[in-house]
This record gives C-alpha cells, sequence and structure tokens, in this order.
C-alpha cells in the first residue's frame, strides 16, 4: 500500500454515488434565477505548510523551518475525488481536527473558519456539502541532500525551536467546497420539513414551490463555497466581482424566494465542471497548494531526542472538556448568525435576546481560546505537574465563569 494513500482518507467513505444511478428529467430551476448578490468571506488565512517545518506533538503547534533540501522530491500522482461530506468532515478537510488544537482557529472570523462554521451548522439546520478535492503530486525532502538551517548539534533549546516532529511529506492540489443548508425557525419546523421528503432547488416542480411557500418565514437557505488553491480570482469572477480577492463566498435566501441561490449554486456547479483555459480545473496546475501534510519523527533523519512522556489522561479529559465548550458556543455563534441573517420572521422579543446574547458568546469564545492556550501552547513537558493543573483548572466551568463565562447560554432557547 502507498505511504502516500492515506491522502484520500477523510473522504474514501463519502464518495458520490447519485450519478450511478438510472437516467431521469433534467430538472427544472426555479424561475427567473438570472441574478445573486453574494458576499465575500476574505482570503484564506491558512499558515503555509513548509517542507522540514517542526512541529510540536504536545503543544500541537508548528515550529521553525529547521531543515530544507536542495531539491524536492516529486511523487506525481494524479487524483479526484468528488462527495458529499458532512460537517465534521468538512472541518477536517480545512485542518480542523477534532480535540486538537487546531480545531479551536474556527472560532477565528476568516473565510476558513466562517466556511467550516457554516458547515458544522446547528441543531436547527440541515445541510451538506459537495466537496472536490483533487491531488496532482506528492512532495518530500530529500533525505540524502539535506540543509540544516538549525543544526540540531549543540543546540540546548533545540526541541523547543524544532519540536518533535517535523513536515515529512505533502499533497499539492486544490479544493472546492459547495455547501447548501437549510435553517429552521424551530425543531417542530424541522421535523415538518424533513417528513415532506426530499427537496432540491434543482428540481422546481410546483409542489416544490408550493412547499417552499408554505415555509416561508419558519425556513431560510443558506449557500455557501470555499476554494483552497487555484486562482481564486476566477471563482470572483463567477461570483459577479473578479477584483475581490476572496477564498469564499456566500448567500443567504428566504424561502419565499430562493431563486438567487439557486443561481448561486448553478453557477458554482459550472465553475466546477468547467475544462479548458481560464477554468478553475485548469489552474490548478498553475497554483497547487498544500491540502494535506504528514509529519515523522526527527529520528527519521538521525536526529537523537529524549522520549517524550505521553499525555496524560487528565489532559485529554480537559482538552475534550474545552472541545465540548467550544462546539456549543461555535453552535449558539451560528444560530445568532442565521437569525440574523434577515431571512427569517424571527419575533421582536427574540431580537431582543440576540441583542444580549451575541457580545455574551463572544466572550466566551474569547476565554475558551485562553484556556485552550494552557491546555496546548503553555503545556510543554505533560510530566510537569504544575502544567498539567494548570490546564486542569483552565478547563473547568467553575473556572470559566469566574472570568466571566455565561454558562446560561442554549441555543435550544433560540427558537420560535
Amino acid at each position: 500500500m502507498s505511504r502516500f494513500a492515506w491522502f484520500a482518507a477523510p473522504v474514501a467513505a463519502s464518495i458520490l454515488h447519485a450519478a450511478c444511478g438510472g437516467s431521469s428529467p433534467p430538472p427544472t430551476p426555479p424561475p427567473d434565477p438570472a441574478s445573486f448578490a453574494a458576499r465575500p468571506m476574505g482570503p484564506d488565512a491558512v499558515a503555509a505548510c513548509t517542507l522540514g517545518r517542526g512541529f510540536d506533538s504536545v503543544s500541537q503547534g508548528f515550529r521553525a523551518e529547521c531543515v530544507r533540501s536542495v531539491a524536492v522530491v516529486t511523487i506525481p500522482r494524479a487524483e479526484g475525488l468528488l462527495g458529499i461530506l458532512s460537517g465534521s468532515e468538512v472541518a477536517r478537510a480545512l485542518g480542523f481536527l477534532p480535540l486538537a488544537r487546531s480545531f479551536f482557529a474556527v472560532a477565528a472570523d476568516d473565510a476558513r473558519a466562517r466556511f467550516a462554521s457554516s458547515a458544522l451548522a446547528n441543531r436547527f439546520s440541515l445541510g451538506e456539502t459537495l466537496a472536490s478535492l483533487t491531488t496532482l503530486r506528492a512532495e518530500g525532502l530529500d533525505e540524502g541532500a539535506l540543509e540544516w538551517l538549525l543544526p540540531p548539534e549543540g543546540s540546548a533549546d533545540w526541541l523547543q525551536a524544532c519540536g518533535d516532529e517535523f513536515v515529512w511529506r505533502r499533497a499539492m492540489g486544490a479544493q472546492l467546497f459547495s455547501l447548501h443548508r437549510i435553517d429552521f425557525a424551530s425543531l417542530e419546523a424541522l421535523a415538518e420539513w424533513t417528513a415532506d421528503g426530499p427537496w432540491s432547488l434543482w428540481d422546481w416542480t410546483p409542489e416544490a414551490a408550493e412547499r417552499a411557500a408554505r415555509f416561508a418565514g419558519r425556513a431560510s437557505v443558506r449557500v455557501a463555497v470555499f476554494q483552497v488553491g487555484g486562482d481564486r480570482r476566477l471563482l470572483a469572477g463567477a461570483m459577479g466581482d473578479a477584483t475581490v480577492d476572496s477564498a469564499g463566498w456566500e448567500l443567504d435566501c428566504p424561502m419565499a424566494d430562493p431563486a438567487p441561490c439557486a443561481a448561486f449554486l448553478r453557477e458554482v456547479t459550472a465553475y466546477l465542471a468547467a475544462q479548458g483555459p481560464g477554468s478553475f480545473a485548469q489552474s490548478i496546475g498553475d497554483a497547487p497548494v498544500a491540502t494535506y501534510w504528514a509529519p515523522q519523527d526527527w529520528g527519521l533523519l538521525g536526529v537523537n531526542l529524549p522520549a517524550r512522556p505521553a499525555i496524560s489522561a487528565p489532559v485529554v479529559i480537559a482538552r475534550g472538556d474545552l472541545w465540548e465548550a467550544l462546539s456549543q458556543q461555535l453552535a449558539i455563534r451560528d444560530r445568532i448568525g442565521a437569525l440574523r441573517a434577515g431571512t427569517l420572521a424571527v419575533p421582536e422579543a427574540l431580537r431582543a435576546k440576540l441583542d444580549l446574547w451575541e457580545p455574551a458568546v463572544e466572550e466566551n469564545l474569547s476565554l475558551l481560546a485562553d484556556a485552550s492556550r494552557l491546555c496546548y501552547e503553555v503545556l510543554a513537558d505533560p510530566a510537569d505537574a504544575g502544567q498539567v493543573e494548570a490546564c486542569q483548572e483552565a478547563a473547568r466551568i467553575e473556572t470559566l465563569v469566574t472570568l466571566g463565562y455565561d454558562d446560561t447560554l442554549d441555543v435550544a432557547e433560540l427558537e420560535f
């Protein structure tokens, strides 16, 4: 088995099988879907994945670029995967790993984090994401021609500077994610919608139009697209403004008029399917990026480091508690955003609650980010009892409350 087979693992179980079904008449789109005005989400803020860059497996953070090779070993690997991903799978594909330090970055306000948050959604939403994952090649260090930027000999703080692992291999290619989700006023509305069976913006029959009208004010549509690699100016052009540097675009539509969101999805589908000059597919070869990377212990390159103690159960539990709290707060923030979009008939009393909750949830997220640093960045030695205790204390809800954390917020209260 190829050592690079893991690149396909996140979506191997989610390959789209719909194209293998029997033939059917082409669907009819909603009437007059000619235009839409999507919002840019901003450029991608992900850090470059440099070969030879150090990584600390305990704090789960990148370190300095400590070694490079005169030439990069390239292994051609032309692969394309098309699949429907769940919200958690999208977050993983974008680098926000559950229970890992990287997941806490999903609370940021950059385009990658915002798209992942929309994909994760909340209990009042139904959604799915179509993902196109392209790998052109795998790259790695040439272990026979290394140039040490920070030699391991004679440096007392080498472990701190370079970590215990390094970026050994990476996959180069591109990704395109297209999100389609429906937000509901209440769980009752969601259950009623689900009981009526499947519904698509593409299959616009009189029955579909009647169903949408019946949920006007009680349901809304959100669509979004996010691109990693390739020329994102092409995506901006497809969204209507080629001058905007944005890796992602989004649009909210009331259920009474979902036509703009249907137009958005058709434009994204055409963008993904296009071939030849000026297409996203062709631009991948001109501007591929690292979509996945593989760590390796420095021992592979002959660096002898002392064995590091395993992360203890108390730290694992504390990290899990923080991850669970963060997930809850992200769901609340996502729900507030859906209610603020202006596409649902939100009662005045609930709008007043949003005014109070919005700053409170942002404060909660900030406090959780601070607490996570004690369980990741500051935790340099998992055998240090003081560092472990500081992590445990920071993760306790009682400690967070004393710092201003509001533990009374519950997404279940945000329905009408």
